[in-house]
């Protein structure tokens, strides 16, 4: 989380913030590829929280980010939770937890009673472009290096790579 507040409920002062951004950094450094996975919809969690982690996952550059809605899987204290909360039992059919948040954001297990599903949605989103937005700067990237050493011999080579950050391109918006 790049969220002050909720790292102290979650990690309870174990890491904080400036922590993580100077390991991203002597990770760099040291040429360690960084990357970062968020959990959304932390019970508690706010609009003001994902923002802040939104900032922090924008401006850390991660090589490669992740994000996960919170899913109360068995035995974690998320799942003692939605049992409290009749939103799951134990003899429920735990299969029914696996689903991608995209495709199936309206069955999804909230536990977050700061924010509306649909709140939820729109921030996975938003942290979806970013992170799509991360990976076709990459693709990019590697596209552009080969291109400069190995592609200009080979113009078939370099219009299929031209297609992939096409398609990349068009995927990512729609």
């Amino acid at each position: 989380s790049g969220s002050p507040r909720l790292l102290e409920v979650l990690k309870t002062d174990s890491v904080d913030v400036e922590q993580n951004r100077r390991s991203i950094v002597m990770c760099r450094d040291a040429g360690i590829e960084v990357q970062g996975s968020f959990i959304l919809g932390t019970p508690g969690e706010t609009s003001a929280d994902l923002e802040a982690t939104y900032r922090f996952a924008e401006e850390s550059r991660l090589d490669v980010c992740k994000i996960y809605v919170l899913t109360p899987y068995p035995a974690t204290t998320e799942s003692f939770e939605a049992e409290s909360l009749c939103f799951v039992s134990v003899d429920m059919d735990w299969s029914l937890l696996n689903f991608d948040f995209y495709r199936n954001w309206e069955r999804h297990i909230i536990l977050n009673d700061s924010m509306s599903r649909l709140e939820i949605r729109s921030w996975y989103l938003r942290f979806q472009r970013l992170v799509k937005r991360r990976e076709l700067g990459r693709l990019v990237q590697k596209a552009s290096l080969r291109s400069v050493f190995t592609r200009v011999r080979n113009p078939a080579k370099l219009l299929n790579d031209a297609k992939v950050v096409t398609g990349k391109l068009v995927g990512m918006f729609q």
